[in-house]
């Protein structure tokens, strides 16, 4: 004998977590991926350096996939990653107005 359970797709903890989730990207710099309020904050200029070279393994994959046909070898996917130096406790960025202001 068999049963069927059925079930919401999503339950109300799983729409919490993806609002949650999305709460959370919508802080994030769109180009560097940092929280936009140190990387965009007018106070932390000069305060962060692009010291690292990365190579992302998935994006170096799919870029082999779509050169399969041509038999190259393909140039790994890199970026420049960054580093924030500042030190926020002897530093800390002051207080921005609504408008990103420095209050």
């Amino acid at each position: 004998m068999a049963r069927t359970v059925e079930s919401a797709e999503w339950g109300p903890e799983d729409r919490a977590l993806m609002l949650a989730y999305k709460a959370y990207q919508d802080e994030l710099c769109p180009g560097c991926g940092q929280p936009k309020a140190t990387a965009w904050h007018p106070d932390n200029q000069g305060w962060w350096d692009a010291d690292h070279e990365v190579t992302c393994h998935p994006c170096t994959a799919l870029r082999a996939a779509g050169a399969h046909d041509s038999g190259k070898e393909v140039e790994p996917v890199r970026y420049i990653g960054v580093t924030d130096t500042r030190d926020y406790e002897k530093k800390p960025l002051p207080a921005l107005d609504h408008l990103g202001r420095i209050a």
